[in-house]
């Protein structure tokens, strides 16, 4: 038994100096978890890393002193059943030590503190066979402050150009059009008690038939009058469509979200010093001309900083 536990001990001293030894070896660099393929926030374009998380990333850690580095990580979709559940998914590599900081995350109290002990991790650069089906120990993360507002938008197809839209009440008498399964669909069929069910045509993502493209080459054709989507949407077909005629509306849901850093509870103090780069970052203004470069549409971030997820009484609307 003496030697078991002088075993353990000995183990754990060990354990405590090769965290020391990570630990200031990573001293000189931040390491952040970052979605790929999902532009305008983060993507790779010819082997360079680009979009607005990454620049934001890439700030904070000129800010702290340190170089940046990315761990990409990827999540299908759509989703496959047997995927793990993004915000658990990424809890699951902060805490296997993949990365000090996760960017983009939504803002959500119950993506922050999990309902679950365990996950997997998603696919990520470098992952090995065993870590694919490994369970990995998650918990409560600690947020950063937001730096910007993942929003849902009202989108107005060429023949409803110029309408004024304050809420989804302006949408009566136009042709209304939505992917099922996706919360875009879900805000517009539940919105006044139902009111649009009979007046939505509804799309299955990735399978639409006409023109060959999505639900915006839709709206772009004229099919549809209008839709309600994440404007990251419009942001990316705009880039790959510079000549639309698809128009924002400016109009923005209460359904959203902020977006920002989380880090395992247990490292509030590295939180803190990136809550340090994000206030001299908002301070100077920077935030929306990084927005632009990256071709994103900057909304500020709005409070409460951490959302509740969407209830009914938000889907249904009150105006």
């Amino acid at each position: 038994m003496r030697i078991a536990s002088a075993l353990i001990i000995a183990a754990v001293g060990l354990a405590g100096l090769l965290a020391g030894a990570a630990q200031a070896e990573a001293a000189g660099t931040l390491t952040v978890c970052l979605g790929k393929d999902t532009p305008p926030f983060s993507d790779i374009d010819g082997g360079k890393a680009v979009g607005f998380d990454v620049d934001v990333s890439r700030a904070v850690a000129s800010l702290l002193g340190r170089e940046l580095t990315i761990q990409w990580f990827e999540m299908r979709s759509p989703p496959d059943e047997d995927d793990p559940d993004p915000a658990r998914a990424q809890n699951a590599m902060l805490n296997a030590g993949k990365c000090q900081v996760a960017g983009g995350f939504p803002l959500i109290t119950d993506d922050l503190t999990p309902s679950t002990d365990k996950s997997r991790m998603p696919d990520f650069t470098g992952i090995t066979r065993a870590e694919r089906k490994e369970q990995v120990a998650i918990g409560p993360l600690v947020a950063s402050k937001p730096y910007h507002y993942f929003a849902f938008t009202v989108l107005l197809g060429p023949k409803a150009a110029g309408r004024k839209i304050a809420s989804l009440n302006d949408l009566q008498g136009l042709r209304i059009g939505s992917e099922d399964g996706t919360l875009g669909d879900a805000m517009l069929m539940w919105y006044g008690h139902r009111k649009y069910m009979r007046q939505i045509v509804h799309w299955t993502p990735g399978k639409t038939v006409e023109h060959g493209g999505g639900l915006l080459d839709h709206l772009e054709h004229g099919d549809i009058d209008a839709t309600l989507v994440e404007l990251r949407r419009y942001d990316v077909y705009r880039a790959a469509h510079p000549d639309t005629k698809i128009t924002p509306s400016g109009f923005y849901d209460r359904v959203g979200f902020n977006m920002g850093f989380v880090a395992p509870a247990r490292d509030t103090a590295l939180i803190g010093e990136v809550n340090g780069a994000l206030d001299k970052l908002a301070a100077s203004g920077q935030l929306p001309s990084m927005a632009k470069a990256a071709g994103m549409t900057y909304v500020a971030p709005r409070m409460p900083a951490v959302a509740k997820p969407p209830a009914y009484p938000d889907l249904i609307g009150d105006d």
